[in-house]
C-alpha cells in the first residue's frame, strides 16, 4: 500500500489542480497537488514539503477532506486529501500543467482514477451545504475555524500584530459558549466539516460575527448565514439590522444593502483596528 497526500488548495471560489508530467504514470491526467509519503512523514507534512517543492509555495493544512483508496495495475494506493490554504501563487516547477477551475469546471477535466469520487464530491459541495442552529458541541470548531479565517483571510486587509489581538492562540470556549447560546448563532456544514457560522444579538439588534472558512469562500456560504440571521431579526420585529464590518467583509455587507454609517478604530490589547459600522432596513 502506498500512503499518498494531497491538497484541496482553494483561492477563492476557485481550486487549484495539476497536470501529471509526459514522462510518469498517468501522464497528462489531472490531480490535486501532493505526493508519497516519506518514512516517518506525516500526511501534513508531506503536503508542505511537496507544494515547496513542486510548487514553490509554503501552505497551511487543515482538515482531512477525504480518503480514498485505488488500486492500479502496479499498486494500490491510499489517498488523503486534506483542506488547505496559502497566500502565495504557485508556480509550475514539475507538472505539465496546472489551473485554477471552479467546482462546476472539474468535471470538465480527465483526473486520475483515485480522484474520482472527490472530483464528483466537490463538483455537488454547493448543493450540499446543510445549514442548521448551534448546538454546543459547535464551540470548538467555531473557535478553531474563527482564529484561522482572521489569520488567513482577514491578514490580507489587517497587520499580523492586529491579527493576533483580534483572534490569539488562547480563546476563552467558556465565553464564546455563553455568548453564541444565548445570541440566534447558525453554523453551515459540509458533511462533518464546518464551513461557517454567524450570530445575531436579537435584544440589541445587532448582527455580530459572520466567518467563513478560509476553503469555502466566495460559494454561497456567508450568503446562507446572512439571509437566515435577516430572517431571524424580521421575525423578531426588528426594522433596523446593525453590522460593525470589518475591511474584509465590508463589500460583502454593501452588496446585501447595508449602508456604511461612519468608520471606527476598535482597540484590542492596545492594538487598533478598523471596522465600519453599517445599518441595514429590513423593511418592517
Amino acid at each position: 500500500m502506498v500512503e499518498v497526500a494531497a491538497a484541496l488548495l482553494f483561492f477563492g471560489n476557485e481550486i487549484l489542480i495539476c497536470q501529471r508530467p509526459k514522462n510518469k504514470g498517468n501522464a497528462l491526467l489531472w490531480e490535486f497537488p501532493g505526493g508519497k509519503l516519506e518514512p516517518g512523514e506525516t500526511p501534513e507534512e508531506c503536503l508542505i514539503r511537496e507544494c515547496r517543492e513542486e510548487l514553490g509555495i509554503t501552505i497551511s493544512v487543515f482538515e482531512q477532506y477525504a480518503e480514498a483508496t485505488h488500486t492500479y495495475p502496479d499498486c494500490t494506493v491510499h489517498l488523503r486529501f486534506y483542506l488547505a490554504f496559502t497566500r502565495e501563487r504557485p508556480k509550475l516547477l514539475e507538472h505539465n500543467d496546472m489551473r485554477l477551475v471552479t467546482r462546476d469546471e472539474l468535471c470538465d477535466y480527465t483526473f486520475c482514477p483515485a480522484d474520482s469520487d472527490l472530483v464528483a464530491r466537490l463538483h455537488a459541495q454547493t448543493n450540499a451545504l446543510t445549514l442548521r442552529p448551534y448546538r454546543s458541541s459547535d464551540c470548538a470548531p467555531i473557535i478553531t475555524l474563527f482564529h484561522r479565517t482572521v489569520h488567513s483571510i482577514n491578514l490580507a486587509d489587517y497587520t499580523q500584530a492586529q491579527c493576533n489581538v483580534w483572534a490569539p492562540d488562547t480563546i476563552d470556549e467558556d465565553r464564546w459558549q455563553e455568548s453564541l447560546s444565548a445570541h440566534t448563532t447558525v453554523t453551515v456544514w459540509d458533511g462533518d466539516i464546518l464551513a461557517g457560522f454567524g450570530d445575531l444579538n436579537i435584544e440589541d439588534a445587532y448582527f455580530d460575527r459572520l466567518y467563513v472558512h478560509p476553503c469555502y469562500q466566495k460559494i454561497g456560504v456567508a450568503t446562507k448565514i446572512a439571509q437566515a440571521l435577516e430572517d431571524a431579526a424580521a421575525n423578531a420585529g426588528i426594522q433596523t439590522l446593525e453590522v460593525h464590518a470589518s475591511i474584509t467583509s465590508r463589500p460583502f455587507f454593501t452588496n446585501r444593502g447595508y449602508i456604511l454609517c461612519h468608520a471606527q478604530q476598535v482597540e484590542r490589547a492596545g492594538c487598533l483596528l478598523t471596522n465600519f459600522v453599517m445599518k441595514k432596513s429590513l423593511g418592517n
